[in-house]
């Protein structure tokens, strides 16, 4: 018996109840719409339930700006940080700027 692909795992689940798997399900239909014309009409369901699996098996997901707010967490910028993502970012890089190059003393000059 050979064993059985994402899609047809997820298909046993509880739709209603796998969040992971209808996102999973909005992103290959963008993916595919994105692709539109340049997949040929034979193709396109095969490359639909590949992008499926895929997305499914490495556990890809999106979370929203409306998932974040729902949640209680801070938005991210147009970056894609939250405001405190870049101050402990900037805190790291102003610590490495600020760190000695050398961390062995010197040989000291022969008179």
């Amino acid at each position: 018996m050979s064993e059985k692909t994402a899609t047809q795992i997820a298909m046993e689940r509880q739709p209603w109840l796998d969040l992971r798997r209808m996102r999973a399900q909005q992103m290959t239909a963008r993916v595919m719409q994105v692709l539109g014309d340049t997949i040929q009409n034979e193709a396109r369901r095969e490359a639909h339930y590949r992008l499926f699996d895929a997305f499914i098996e490495a556990g890809i997901d999106f979370i929203t700006d409306a998932d974040r707010e729902a949640a209680g967490l801070e938005p991210r910028g147009e970056l894609g940080y939250t405001s405190s993502e870049l101050q402990a970012m900037e805190a790291h890089r102003i610590k490495k700027l600020l760190e000695p190059l050398f961390t062995t003393p010197l040989p000291k000059k022969k008179e």
